[in-house]
């Protein structure tokens, strides 16, 4: 399996390879969705991603409603 490359932004690094969001030196876990989320906008950024995009890259081949995109961001605030 191919490593995907970290990001790192506003003092946050981002390490695909383990799910986890790091500030300085702790480790913040995020839900699974929350973290494919941000992942997904953070690999796309400098660009507008839509609302369908991101279902669709987030909850491939499910049914989901508008709602849930929206409990996703607030568990992420």
């Amino acid at each position: 399996m191919m490593s995907l490359p970290p990001w790192h932004f506003a003092g946050f690094h981002l390490d695909p390879d383990n799910a986890c969001l790091w500030h300085g030196t702790s480790a913040l876990q995020l839900p699974p969705k929350v973290f494919a989320l941000l992942q997904y906008l953070v690999a796309h950024a400098g660009r507008l991603v839509t609302k369908e995009e991101l279902l669709d890259a987030c909850w491939p081949e499910t049914a989901v409603s508008d709602g849930v995109l929206k409990e996703v961001v607030k568990l992420s605030v």
